[in-house]
């Protein structure tokens, strides 16, 4: 079963209170406190109201201690470092707030610090970094890293390559005068003809020599 109200809600006044409602309200518990009870209040002091509304009327706006205007800087910041630690706990932070009070930490909170530690709370971006601000680690790696060895046989080749190409010309230039000295087409068949027997004339045979130029001896 729910608690029973505190009153018949049809019979009192709703709504805001007016000047003339705060300051019996005032008179009355500057008087007689809360004349023992809250809920006998509204009766004894003439208002037409519920004891609870009297009560968190006193508490929250017409007590002598409260403080009222905007909160200061240091409360700001003592309100966030207790929300951060203890979380919603708008009661035990109003208390470490002398003249506030708990609906007041809680409504000063909605409307202006909770943006404040939202955006605190969330991450900053990061600004993406350009490809040539820093060498990379795979830059840095093979900067690192020592020469590769030289080839043995590439190194010799490196070595006697201006031997070489001298030697290959002295074998071109020899060739070349082999090639000079050779004889050419008509060189060749002028001593060809030359180095053939001549042909003996009729005279010659008949002084004993036959057609084929060689010698006959007469005697046989």
């Amino acid at each position: 079963m729910g608690r029973s109200p505190c009153c018949d809600r049809r019979s009192v006044k709703r709504g805001a209170w007016s000047r003339e409602e705060d300051a019996i309200l005032t008179g009355f518990v500057q008087r007689f406190a809360n004349a023992g009870n809250w809920m006998t209040l509204p009766h004894k002091a003439g208002l037409n109201r519920c004891g609870k509304s009297c009560r968190l009327r006193w508490l929250n706006y017409l007590r002598p201690a409260l403080r009222h205007g905007r909160f200061t800087d240091e409360e700001d910041s003592l309100i966030l470092s207790l929300y951060a630690d203890i979380g919603s706990k708008w009661s035990v932070i109003a208390a470490k707030l002398p003249g506030r009070t708990d609906n007041d930490v809680k409504n000063h909170w909605n409307t202006k610090l909770k943006k404040r530690h939202l955006l605190a709370m969330a991450p900053s971006p990061t600004p993406p970094t350009a490809a040539t601000d820093s060498p990379s680690a795979s830059d840095s790696d093979e900067s690192s890293l020592p020469p590769p060895p030289l080839d043995e046989a590439a190194v010799a080749t490196a070595d006697h390559g201006g031997e070489l190409t001298h030697r290959s010309e002295e074998l071109y230039a020899e060739l070349k005068g082999l090639i000079q000295q050779q004889p050419t087409n008509g060189d060749v068949r002028s001593s060809s003809s030359s180095s053939l027997p001549l042909t003996p004339t009729a005279g010659a045979s008949s002084a004993g020599v036959t057609s084929t130029g060689w010698p006959v001896d007469d005697r046989e």
